[in-house]
């Protein structure tokens, strides 16, 4: 399903998006752009110099979104999307509701979302979830 939204909403909807996901990324750090293929957004946490924590997220004229990250790597890394709907979910999907750290290893599986082992762990939970089987491992 093609989502076709404007550069305002593209702009609104990506920055809460990444806003949520990691909780360091500053609405200073993010630069919007718009050219004739698309909008997109950068985050530069040290412009004007360029870092490894560098990365664009680009919607084409068809709605379609990718992120573009890890530019100094060798190969770097491009994720695709749908639309902005299909991206807000994938990208959220895997994080945790407390903290927004990806998930990865243990887990509990809250009503709300997703609580990461780190979290579990600070709220002094771990165990009592663990000895009644409710703590579930990611399959990442």
């Amino acid at each position: 399903m093609v989502s076709k939204i404007g550069a305002k909403e593209f702009k609104s909807r990506v920055k809460a998006t990444l806003m949520q996901i990691d909780g360091n990324i500053k609405e200073d750090d993010l630069y919007f752009s718009q050219t004739t293929s698309g909008y997109y957004i950068e985050y530069k946490p040290e412009y004007p110099n360029r870092s490894n924590a560098d990365f664009i997220v680009y919607q084409d004229l068809a709605g379609s979104i990718s992120v573009h990250g890890n530019m100094s790597a060798l190969v770097p890394t491009i994720e695709h999307y749908e639309n902005i709907d299909d991206f807000e979910q994938k990208t959220l999907i895997n994080r945790c509701i407390k903290c927004h750290g990806k998930i990865e290893g243990e887990y509990f599986d809250g009503v709300n979302g997703k609580i990461c082992i780190h979290c579990i762990k600070e709220l002094f939970i771990y165990n009592g979830l663990k000895s009644l089987g409710l703590i579930k491992e990611s399959e990442d």
